[in-house]
């Protein structure tokens, strides 16, 4: 169990994909005062992109969470904004769990890894978790049983607030 500090979660697959209900039912394990800023729709791809010249809406649909008409790095924007006027900052931000691997020159295009790229540049530990897409059915199994523990050691771990993680796991 991490301090009082909340979590905050996002990905880039949408508010409703399968990843974030897992990645909850993960911090669950980790904090009870979680927090999710996540896309209202599906935006893979969209890497490191932020919204401008268009207002971004924003709807709470509970107390904790939050959909944002925006990207992953707009949802982060927004969340630590948040966070700033409640005089908050989270203790740590992962973004995911993505459906399909980020490796290689994936980190490039994803969203999930921008929006841990982000709560780095702006000095939050911060993680993207991904689960490999392939033929068969998706073991979600796999990551909520080691993202918890894979988690807990990363976070005590005393590493420079500017690097990232990129957690991906085999299906």
């Amino acid at each position: 169990m991490i301090n009082d500090a909340p979590i905050f979660l996002t990905n880039d697959d949408g508010f409703n994909s399968k990843g974030i209900k897992v990645l909850h039912k993960v911090a669950k394990k980790l904090s009870q005062d979680i927090w999710i800023f996540a896309p209202s729709k599906n935006n893979s791809g969209k890497s490191h992109s932020i919204t401008i010249n268009k207002k971004i809406k924003v709807k709470r649909v509970e107390s904790k969470k939050f959909i944002v008409d925006g990207t992953p790095v707009d949802c982060i924007l927004f969340g630590l904004k948040f966070f700033s006027n409640k005089k908050k900052t989270p203790s740590v931000i992962i973004s995911g769990v993505n459906h399909g691997q980020n490796l290689g020159l994936d980190i490039i295009y994803s969203g999930t890894v921008a929006a841990a790229r982000e709560g780095s540049i702006q000095k939050i530990k911060s993680f993207s978790v991904s689960l490999e897409k392939n033929s068969k059915a998706s073991n979600w199994k796999i990551v909520e049983h080691y993202l918890p523990k894979i988690l807990n050691e990363l976070i005590i771990f005393k590493a420079d607030l500017s690097i990232f993680y990129n957690i991906n796991f085999p299906n």
